[in-house]
């Protein structure tokens, strides 16, 4: 056998070990792309979960506290609430609120929300409606103007601003 027939045989062992090797990336790229759409889809519902968690953190308040339940009546009907029921009132906001920035950056960020919308801005348009219902109240205006700034970013309070004045035009 020759120099040549030697390389030749080198050559063909060489490509099929390329072969071998690009098969064997395809099949990695193939299993890791799997397994991050698992991994998404596993983050979307933890998200899901979480929020929905959230949302009857909010609402569990109210139904098993009945006192709490009267406070939040008044405050939404515009009548006067003491000073203790006021700072009860102002924490039910903070924790409306909390829930809306979390489902706002998450939106922002790309991970949940996206059967709803993929537009932060439409995300918070669901919520919107009802913050602005209690921001309305004595208790969320005083709120909004001296805690809120404090509690949540510039951009988040920015959207919410907007959320408002279109609720107020209308």
């Amino acid at each position: 056998m020759s120099w040549e027939a030697i390389g030749a045989i080198g050559d063909i062992g060489g490509a099929v070990a390329v072969i071998a090797t690009l098969f064997f990336l395809y099949k990695q790229i193939r299993l890791n792309t799997r397994e991050l759409e698992r991994a998404n889809l596993h983050q979307s519902a933890q998200s899901t979960m979480s929020n929905n968690t959230l949302y009857v953190q909010i609402w569990q308040p109210l139904m098993q506290d009945k006192e709490l339940a009267d406070i939040y009546l008044r405050a939404i009907k515009g009548e006067a609430l003491s000073e203790i029921d006021s700072l009860r009132f102002s924490v039910y906001i903070n924790t409306v609120f909390a829930l809306g920035e979390a489902a706002y950056f998450q939106t922002v960020s790309g991970v949940g929300f996206d059967e709803l919308s993929d537009d932060a801005t439409e995300v918070i348009d669901v919520f919107s409606g009802y913050m602005c219902k209690l921001l309305e109240t004595e208790t969320g205006k005083n709120w909004f103007e001296s805690d809120a700034p404090s509690l949540y970013t510039e951009e988040f309070l920015s959207v919410v601003g907007n959320a408002r004045k279109e609720t107020n035009s209308v």
